[in-house]
């Protein structure tokens, strides 16, 4: 999707975004295992395939449960929250969570707001704080994918892992094409419970739709999330390899 510029796009962009972030702990964490420059070379060269546009078209397709769920703000809350927005793309926290409680004190807020509340409160290490405006995000709305994603890492993070695995599938039977809960299951599936197969279902997922994604938006950021994915994929069929070979050497 493409966002214009300036205010609605900021407000979109942290309501919605992280398709495209390399800085989440999960990602961080998977990088740190790479070292072999081989992996790097044979990934870095697949191009797009019909087969990963087919995907993505197919995911698209699918309805968006988000959407059909969300509700609007009242015009004032609207404002507070976009100063909210506007404050924590500043990093001054504490103006930022001083205006969603305004926008509160005036209703409930939506799904997405409460998310824009936890990021306010995770910048300002309230992790507790910030898994309760996650909830409350699903409360108001079940479907919203950034939500279920992010408490999908708390849960992880707490070695909760069948919890996070739940959570994440939850943010993807909601928005089918939501990028960031292929890369993280995937990401869960890989390190955590070792299932390898799953993983390399959601690394190509996930691949499909940043190549898909990308044909529109040439980015350069989309690209190294691309290069950067396929070197797993490529890494985790080189250990399924070596599984199956193990295993028929017994």
């Amino acid at each position: 999707m493409t966002y214009k510029i300036g205010i609605l796009s900021i407000t979109s962009l942290v309501f919605m975004s992280g398709c495209f972030s390399l800085s989440t702990p999960e990602v961080a964490e998977k990088e740190a295992n790479f070292s072999q420059e081989e992996i790097a070379a044979s990934a870095d060269q697949l191009p797009a395939s019909n087969a990963e546009i087919g995907l993505a078209e197919q995911l698209r397709a699918q309805t968006n449960l988000y959407e059909i769920n969300k509700k609007d703000l009242s015009r004032k809350q609207r404002d507070h929250m976009i100063g909210a927005v506007n404050a924590l793309q500043s990093q001054n926290i504490a103006d930022g969570l001083s205006k969603v409680a305004a926008a509160e004190a005036l209703g409930t807020l939506t799904s997405a707001s409460y998310v824009v509340k936890a990021d306010l409160l995770m910048a300002n290490d309230d992790t507790q704080a910030a898994k309760q405006a996650l909830e409350q995000s699903l409360a108001v709305n079940p479907y919203n994918p950034k939500a279920a994603n992010r408490l999908a890492t708390r849960y992880r993070e707490e070695g909760q892992f069948e919890t996070a695995l739940e959570y994440y599938t939850r943010a993807i039977k909601a928005v089918p094409m939501y990028a960031p809960s292929y890369r993280n299951r995937g990401i869960l599936n890989d390190l955590y419970l070792l299932d390898k197969v799953s993983a390399i279902e959601d690394y190509e997922t996930y691949s499909a739709l940043l190549e898909y994604e990308n044909v529109e938006l040439q980015s350069k950021d989309v690209e190294k999330s691309i290069k950067l994915v396929k070197r797993w994929i490529v890494d985790v069929d080189r250990q399924l390899q070596r599984i199956v070979s193990n295993s028929n050497g017994l």
